[in-house]
């Protein structure tokens, strides 16, 4: 048992084949990354609710019809045969019952909050919740939606289909409620409130009238960072993601990582960020980043940007700035900055999806035997990342598929090829900044 102060086991009930995956709650949801310049990534009370627990992936993808009525047959399944289908119709009304397959156990006086993936969404049909009290319960637990009209909905191969959050038990029952007057009783807390209301007025006038600083800006970063409206930061536990741990394997079934991971759990690759301005899209890229990569290199032109006017908000321990002169040579100075063999170059502006990471061993696999680099556009950036086979093909042949991928603004490339091969006319627009 590690140091933490709880615990949360699971006991597997079926076979191997047949079991959900189990891993910690993604931060972002691919809507939130689809909205404009993925504005909605900077919501953070969203992202800690998305982060809260574990989700439980498919082993097996089916589409599934709701025809309608009580009857268990109004719904059909019908897999798509890449793994076991752990979905039927067991409840009626129009309700999708998915097996979890797992018996959880938790520390004493802690239960499970079982529901759908916070904050996804499917058109059609609504992921049910339930609480569990998993420190005593001997029984297993279904996750059920429940179809909101007749139709068709489609669960593929690796989507979650529940999330699990402990919360402590009946928590609720332990509060007095009452409505308060916030002036009197809290003078300090309205005064705090008064100033960031009149802050938030400001700034929302000077976006509205296009104030350059403000539109630059794009957002007010005081709760996200931890911030009182004066400033100042008072409350040390303010925390702007979570971390739950990997589920562990049953010591007698120990396998090896499939990623090598750090003492901090994070993947051993050098991410290279060009930095060609400062605002709101180079803030949420480090602030995702510091999460999953070992070591970030920020690397800027010394003519354009002032190094110490980003150092005083970055305060990630694995980012690193590389101060780039002109009429130096990048790749040397970013060779010798970079601790890892796998380096990630990428630019402010691009948002990496979560399954990125997860995909990352194959990647890995494919710059140790078969390529020198491995390319990702926007495109899949925004969407999703293509299997091996499709990343082949784009490396393999100019034909209609390089259409919609010929942004080449994320690539994976072996720190040993860089200096050899790497030009950054190849993997970026035309904006890039090329230090000569």
């Amino acid at each position: 048992m590690s140091d933490a102060e709880y615990e949360i086991i699971a006991y597997p009930t079926a076979t191997k084949r047949e079991l959900p995956g189990l891993i910690p709650a993604k931060r972002l949801r691919d809507w939130q990354l689809a909205t404009t310049n993925s504005f909605a990534t900077q919501c953070l009370p969203l992202n800690i609710a998305n982060n809260n627990g574990w989700e439980l992936t498919l082993p097996g993808g089916f589409d599934v019809i709701y025809h309608g009525g009580d009857q268990l047959s109004a719904i059909e399944i019908f897999p798509h045969h890449d793994g076991p289908c752990i979905a039927s119709s067991h409840f009626g009304f129009g309700v999708l019952t998915f097996f979890l397959h797992y018996l959880f156990r938790t520390s004493p006086g802690i239960s499970l909050q079982i529901q759908g993936p916070v904050n996804e969404l499917k058109h059609g049909i609504q992921a049910l919740s339930g609480i569990l009290e998993t420190d005593w319960s001997p029984y297993t637990s279904t996750m059920n939606w429940k179809f909101t009209q007749p139709g068709r909905a489609r669960f593929c191969k690796g989507d979650s289909f529940a999330q699990i959050s402990p919360i402590p038990a009946r928590f609720v029952n332990n509060f007095s409620a009452r409505i308060g007057h916030l002036q009197q009783e809290r003078p300090d807390i309205h005064a705090d409130m008064a100033l960031w209301s009149q802050l938030r007025g400001d700034f929302l006038e000077k976006l509205r009238s296009r104030d350059p600083d403000t539109v630059k800006a794009g957002w007010q970063k005081l709760y996200y960072q931890g911030y009182y409206p004066d400033g100042v930061r008072k409350h040390c536990e303010h925390a702007i993601r979570l971390k739950p741990q990997e589920f562990a394997p049953p010591a007698v079934h120990a396998e090896p990582e499939d990623v090598e991971l750090n003492d901090n759990n994070l993947a051993e690759i050098s991410c290279l960020v060009r930095m060609d301005d400062i605002d709101w899209r180079f803030y949420r890229t480090l602030d995702e980043l510091s999460s999953r990569a070992a070591q970030i290199i920020v690397y800027f032109p010394t003519d354009r940007i002032d190094e110490s006017s980003i150092r005083s908000e970055i305060y990630y321990s694995n980012v690193e700035f590389l101060p780039v002169e002109p009429e130096t040579e990048l790749e040397s100075q970013l060779e010798t900055a970079a601790r890892y063999q796998t380096l990630l170059i990428m630019e402010p502006e691009k948002m990496l999806l979560s399954d990125f990471w997860s995909r990352l061993p194959a990647y890995q696999q494919m710059l140790a035997h078969d390529y020198d680099r491995v390319l990702l556009s926007s495109y899949k950036c925004q969407y999703d990342y293509a299997s091996r086979s499709i990343i082949e093909a784009a490396l393999t042949s100019d034909n209609a598929l390089l259409s919609p991928l010929n942004q080449r603004d994320v690539v994976l490339i072996n720190k040993a090829s860089l200096r050899s091969n790497w030009d950054p006319r190849d993997y970026a627009g035309d904006e890039t900044l090329i230090i000569n």
